[in-house]
């Protein structure tokens, strides 16, 4: 669902994602955040990013810290 092309089925996708709050898509969250073509897809991806309960030694806590921990991962 992450990499559909329509961005409201990509909302949707980030929607069951922050409800789960499942870790593993963060790195593609991430991406999404900084890279998808829709803004509204985007801004939400940022706001799960910052939303995700992770122990704030791994990660700033804000989005600011996204791009170098997502771009250092396979």
């Amino acid at each position: 669902m992450l990499e559909d092309p329509s961005p409201a089925t990509r909302l949707s996708a980030l929607w069951v994602i922050e409800r789960m709050q499942s870790r593993a898509a963060l790195n593609r969250v991430g991406d999404m955040s900084r890279a998808d073509p829709d803004e509204r897809v985007r801004r939400r991806a940022k706001r799960v990013w910052n939303l995700m309960p992770l122990e704030r030694t791994t990660r700033s806590q804000s989005f600011e810290a996204a791009p170098k921990e997502a771009q250092a991962s396979p």
